[in-house]
């Protein structure tokens, strides 16, 4: 694989790795602490 694929696909991983926090909304822990609930007690 030629230099520049390599340096391409690497700028499309970390664009791609930088989108998935967006993408995957809310966390378990930020919506319980909207609720009010206490972070002590988790809930698998």
């Amino acid at each position: 694989m030629p230099v520049s694929n390599v340096l391409a696909a690497r700028q499309a991983l970390g664009l791609r790795l930088r989108e998935i926090p967006i993408e995957a909304g809310p966390t378990a822990e930020s919506l319980a602490a909207a609720a009010g609930w206490h972070n002590a007690i988790k809930i698998f």
